[in-house]
Parts: C-alpha cells; sequence; structure tokens
C-alpha cells in the first residue's frame, strides 16, 4: 500500500446511490480523523456552515438539524424534492471541506467515509434529532442542549425545531 493512508481507505458505500434521491431524510455522522479537536474552533464551524448552506441548496435539501461536536459532525439532511439527494450534499461538502481544511488547517481532515441512516416513513425523525441535540449533553460539553452554540439548522428556524423535537411543538 505504498503511500496510501490506511485509515483513509476508500470503503463501498452499504446502499445504492437511487436510494438517496426524493423527498428523504437522511442522518449523517462525519468524523474528523484521528479524532482531533477541530470543531473547537470557530472559524471551522463557521466555514464547514458556510459549505454545508452552499451544498444544501445545490440540492434542494435542508438541515433540520446540525451539531458540530469537537471531532465529528452530526447533520439531518431533509430532500426537499423529488430530484434531492442528501447523500449529494453530504459529499460535496466533504470534498469542499476538505479542499478549505488542506490549505488553511492543513493539521485536520475528514474522515474518507461517514455514517449515514435513511430515516425511513414509519419512523419519526424527531427521535434522531432528539439524539444529535442530546450528544453534547451526553459529551459533558452542556447541561442543556438548547443552549449550545453549534447546534442549529438550516431552512428552519432553531428555536422553533429544537422546541418540536423537545416538546413536540
Amino acid at each position: 500500500m505504498s503511500g496510501l493512508d490506511y485509515r483513509i481507505c476508500r470503503k463501498r458505500h452499504r446502499l445504492d446511490a437511487y436510494r438517496y434521491v426524493g423527498s428523504l431524510t437522511v442522518a449523517f455522522t462525519i468524523g474528523v480523523l484521528d479524532r482531533k479537536t477541530l470543531f473547537n474552533d470557530r472559524r471551522a464551524v463557521e466555514k464547514c456552515l458556510e459549505i454545508l448552506v452552499a451544498k444544501l441548496k445545490s440540492q434542494n435539501c435542508e438541515a433540520p438539524i446540525y451539531c458540530f461536536m469537537p471531532d465529528h459532525l452530526h447533520l439531518l439532511v431533509r430532500g426537499l424534492s423529488e430530484e434531492s439527494c442528501p447523500k449529494v450534499v453530504v459529499d460535496r461538502f466533504k470534498i469542499s471541506a476538505g479542499i478549505w481544511l488542506r490549505s488553511s488547517m492543513p493539521g485536520f481532515r475528514l474522515q474518507h467515509d461517514y455514517y449515514d441512516h435513511i430515516i425511513r416513513s414509519d419512523e419519526d425523525w424527531r427521535l434522531q434529532a432528539r439524539y444529535i441535540a442530546q450528544n453534547p449533553v451526553r459529551s459533558g460539553l452542556t447541561d442543556d442542549p438548547m443552549q449550545y452554540a453549534r447546534t442549529g439548522c438550516i431552512g428552519m428556524d432553531r428555536d422553533e425545531m429544537l422546541r418540536e423535537i423537545f416538546f413536540g411543538y
């Protein structure tokens, strides 16, 4: 494997690409290589959000919730049309964020692959969103998920989204 970093080798994604197209919601977890604490840096979070907004818009998607943890990102992506592709959003986000990291923060890289879970029609996306919002509490970063500054949403109002997932309204 001369010159190839075994930690970022490609693996085949578990589902065919067509499964990720349409008005569906997908949960993604994107890690930082070697679990480095990239997202403690405000500049990295702001730049990643800027990139994410552009990629969501390009695929007619929204992010009902995102949560930047120190060494990974939790993200729900929802397609808003039958042509939307949440997986393309994340793939393109990772490419653009990787290019920016290489030039601006060369000590950091995102892991090559990511974990994803398509929220089935019989599942409640709010359960996954609540899990994501509670992540900083479980990690001891805050006592109140409503106050964690690196949790938000794109395409929805943050406070309304948090009230909906925690209180159902």
